[in-house]
């Protein structure tokens, strides 16, 4: 599913455009070429200092016009709960396509 999502990034969404990738499990944005716009690298309990609000706050400072949340995680005990994350997402970013394991979503 990962090389699916790899090859649908790069030809979906524009090079130019960065995406937040939650929570982080996969090599997004060494294998997509793209730079991660958020200060953390995975939402790990022990590793992610952010709240919902402060994750927002950054998204919003940074202008992300697109996020990417993988749903099925392999270590679902090695990462903070991600529900609080999309609802506050959702308020935000309209949901554009469910494809395999992810779930995109573009700035309204």
């Amino acid at each position: 599913f990962m090389e699916d999502m790899f090859q649908h990034v790069n030809t979906v969404i524009p090079k130019n455009d960065s995406v937040a990738f939650l929570p982080g499990e996969d090599p997004f944005y060494a294998y997509t070429n793209r730079r991660n716009p958020l200060p953390f690298d995975q939402m790990g309990p022990h590793t992610f200092p952010n709240d919902v609000r402060a994750t927002m706050e950054v998204i919003n400072m940074k202008k992300v016009p697109w996020i990417i949340v993988k749903t099925d995680v392999q270590c679902p005990f090695g990462y903070v709960d991600i529900a609080p994350y999309i609802r506050e997402i959702r308020k935000q970013y309209d949901e554009v396509e469910v494809r395999n394991n992810y779930v995109y979503y573009r700035r309204k």
